[in-house]
């Protein structure tokens, strides 16, 4: 008769999962989800899905609470399903192994099944039943299936015919060692070869589970920090995280252990290897379980096994775990959404330990993986970063024509110089001008979508010109890309002298015209002119994130050009919109359709107004963008507050302050947290010291310059863009004192610092509704000077 174990208090999540939903505000979707999807019985897919594999991956907990993963692998097979409950598994046990251990009767156990070939896997966790020397069975507790994602395409075969022709035993292929292998506390160099190639890995991890009868006592309370780590909790996250002590294998009168083994895959390079020994792994988009950061997050422990599909060598680690939830190396870290760290106490490295061997498939590298980073790009992202406020060097890679007026630019950090005939080898304006990756340490400063990238370049008359150009490139992108429309001025200098292999000096990029990540309504972007730009970056972001996270956001994008010849991105668009499957909806508006036939051409003629977004919007609600001409930005947000859209939902690049002028009482949400923003312009003389000049100069409301103003008196030349507030390029650090604005700046400053194109001194703080201080008898207070870090 069957042993009959209660049920743990939540029969779907446990804690540390409840916590991570809950992080990331899921806690009620995923209860849906997990209910619909993890079962506690083998559906008939599973059970022949594990019958037709020729290896396994298990995870098992020892006596003294290491974790241990491991592979093992025989001819297709040897598991077979007896009943929905029971998964008989025909593997003899292995001495050689750490994991088997841990597989005793009744002992927890994860079982994972993946095939490389199709990139199928499921997974199982249960306890050990019937353990013999032939084999074991699994009772089955959870059993559900994954997604495809991160999966390298690989091809099995056995080297040992003996095995191959129906051998009955797992042993190792012919001239192999038996048993051969090596164990270490830390990493040797071969350990760290293997992982430093690695592009797959495997992770075994546990928690122990308050069973139903305590449920009353383990009622969810917030924690201070992530057990088993320094990793202090964000504000707001709850867990049910006590460890329950244990001193065996399995689990104690008021807990219950299960183990978990799951796939983690990226490009090679994905884990890396730090200076204390430990590992820092990034976490992709996945299906939002977080059985394995759940398990750390409640354990503090896991197990982790590198493959050499080529020799059939297991590296196997068992240490400790921690979660780095909001570290800022994320950030730099293509795809990564959170980091975790592994700290080895036990490594053993394992030669030759299992017969079967894997061919990689020619361009079978995962998709998914494709869309993520490296930790030598991420590193070069962050030296970059150190370098925001400098100008930087970066090399014209590549030019194309998107229309008959505008010109696309493509810059990346200078190639070697050995690379420097390349220039003259290319054409300017070709197709076939491929980028080429920066052999120096310093990348791209990753951008947001809708940001610009200011530039500084030096005209034919020796005169140096800084302006701001959108980028057209999106964030995950590898190269920054401007799209120029031909006028005069620099615009004109650029189409006319900048050929491949030159040098152009550039800033991070900047901006707050960027969407808004928090809100799930679909997006209505309209766009006039060579306002395409920022609409460009957001629809390839857009569609990167949705194939990262397997959700693309709804997108109508309302593009208007004077005719067909000056209309750029006609290709790209085309190609986003397939890509979308049918979630990006374009409509095209003609000012002039000559040579341009309907429908194929355009949707629309004329210009965007109210009537055309009636006429092709579904009802519903959106998040709108503008970006284009002044007046036609000024129509379009008129009439959508004429229709009670709300202000902070109306996003618009505005070139220049008093480009768009919002409703007097719409409130907007960065107001409340730029204090000087609202600040009041100072009434009476301030004494301005510039630090790094040395020199002070003497403001007065009489005059009221603005702070550029004031420095260019003096002698002084800081950068600038636009003069009016809407690049950025003039931002300072505020040493002392405070700044004010008479109209709000497009570009809004960090805090601490002053756009010195449309920036004064500021009255005092005390008694600032009428400027006046306590301490001087009710006078204007112009005793502290502003000083400004330039």
């Amino acid at each position: 008769m069957s042993q009959v174990i209660p049920p743990p208090a939540s029969q779907t999540w446990h804690e540390g999962e409840r916590a991570l939903h809950q992080h990331l505000g899921i806690t009620d979707r995923m209860e849906g989800i997990g209910s619909r999807n993890i079962r506690d019985h083998l559906i008939e897919q599973h059970s022949t899905f594990y019958a037709q594999l020729p290896f396994i991956v298990l995870g098992s907990v020892d006596a003294n609470n290491d974790v241990w993963a491991t592979l093992r692998a025989k001819p297709a097979g040897f598991m077979h399903a007896s009943d929905d409950k029971t998964l008989h598994v025909a593997l003899p046990a292995s001495t050689d192994d750490p994991a088997q251990q841990g597989m005793g009767n009744n002992a927890p156990i994860g079982l994972l099944g993946i095939e490389p070939e199709t990139r199928r896997r499921n997974r199982m966790n249960g306890f050990v039943k019937n353990a013999r020397d032939s084999g074991f069975d699994i009772a089955v507790h959870h059993s559900f299936g994954n997604c495809p994602q991160y999966i390298r395409l690989r091809d099995h075969y056995f080297i040992d015919s003996d095995t191959n022709s129906n051998n009955d035993d797992d042993t190792p292929p012919k001239g192999a060692i038996p048993g051969h292998r090596h164990e270490t506390a830390t990493l040797d160099d071969t350990a760290t070869a293997i992982i430093a190639n690695a592009d797959t890995f495997f992770v075994a991890s546990y928690a122990d589970r308050p069973l139903a009868t305590d449920a009353d006592t383990h009622a969810p309370k917030p924690v201070a920090a992530f057990p088993g780590s320094n990793q202090h909790a964000p504000d707001g996250l709850q867990a049910q995280a006590t460890q329950h002590a244990t001193n065996t294998a399995g689990s104690n009168t008021a807990t219950r252990r299960e183990v978990d083994v799951s796939h983690r895959g990226g490009q090679p390079g994905f884990v890396r290897i730090d200076d204390d020994g430990g590992l820092t792994i990034p976490d992709f988009a996945g299906n939002l379980f977080f059985n394995t950061l759940g398990n750390i997050l409640m354990s503090g422990r896991a197990g982790l096994v590198f493959v050499d599909f080529a020799t059939g060598t297991l590296l196997q680690l068992t240490g400790k775990a921690e979660l780095l939830i909001d570290s800022t190396e994320t950030r730099y870290f293509q795809g990564a959404e959170r980091l975790w760290r592994f700290y080895p106490t036990r490594v053993i490295r394992r030669e030759n330990a299992i017969a079967l061997r894997w061919r990689n498939r020619d361009s079978g590298q995962s998709p998914n993986s494709l869309l993520t980073g490296t930790w030598q790009d991420a590193a070069a992202r962050a030296n970059a970063a150190k370098l925001a406020r400098e100008w930087r060097r970066l090399e014209v890679v590549r030019i194309t024509d998107e229309s008959e007026s505008v010109r696309s630019f493509y810059f990346a950090p200078p190639r070697p110089k050995t690379d420097a005939h390349a220039k003259a080898e290319n054409t300017k304006n070709t197709e076939n001008a491929h980028p080429t990756d920066a052999t120096n340490d310093t990348g791209l400063i990753p951008s947001i979508a809708g940001q610009y990238l200011p530039l500084r370049v030096t005209l034919p008359n020796g005169e140096k010109a800084i302006r701001t150009y959108t980028l057209s490139s999106g964030p995950q992108d590898r190269m920054y890309r401007i799209s120029v429309a031909k006028q005069n001025g620099v615009s004109k200098y650029l189409h006319d002298h900048i050929q491949l292999g030159d040098i152009i000096e550039t800033r991070a990029p900047q901006g707050q015209f960027v969407p808004d990540t928090t809100s799930d309504r679909p997006m209505v972007m309209m766009a006039g002119g060579i306002g395409i730009t920022p609409m460009i970056a957001m629809l390839r972001h857009m569609l990167y994130e949705g194939r990262r996270t397997r959700r693309i956001r709804p997108c109508w994008l309302f593009y208007a050009a004077r005719n067909k010849a000056d209309r750029a991105f006609d290709q790209e668009l085309a190609a986003l919109k397939q890509a979308s499957n049918g979630l990006f909806k374009v409509i095209r508006v003609l000012g002039s359709t000559e040579n341009a036939v309907p429908l194929e051409d355009y949707e629309a003629t004329g210009f965007i107004d109210m009537d055309l977004l009636r006429a092709a919007l579904p009802f519903d609600d959106f998040d709108f963008y503008l970006c284009g001409p002044p007046a036609f930005m000024q129509a379009m947000y008129d009439g959508l507050r004429s229709k009670n859209i709300a202000d902070h939902r109306i996003h618009a690049e505005a070139f220049g302050p008093a480009s768009l002028q919002r409703t007097p009482y719409a409130s907007r949400p960065t107001d409340a947290n730029n204090e000087q923003l609202t600040a009041k312009i100072a009434t009476q003389p301030v004494a301005v010291q510039f630090a790094q000049s040395d020199k002070t100069a003497n403001w007065t409301p009489n005059t009221a310059p603005t702070l550029l103003e004031l420095a260019e008196e003096n002698g002084l030349t800081p950068d600038y863009g636009c003069r009016n507030g809407s690049c950025g390029t003039c931002q300072v650090k505020v040493l002392q004192g405070k700044v004010a604005y008479d109209t709000r700046p497009t570009a809004s400053p960090e805090p601490g610092t002053a756009l010195l194109c449309c920036a004064r001194p500021a009255t005092p703080d005390e008694d600032e509704g009428n400027g006046k201080s306590a301490e001087t008898g009710g006078k204007d207070d112009a005793r502290t000077p502003l000083i400004l870090d330039i």
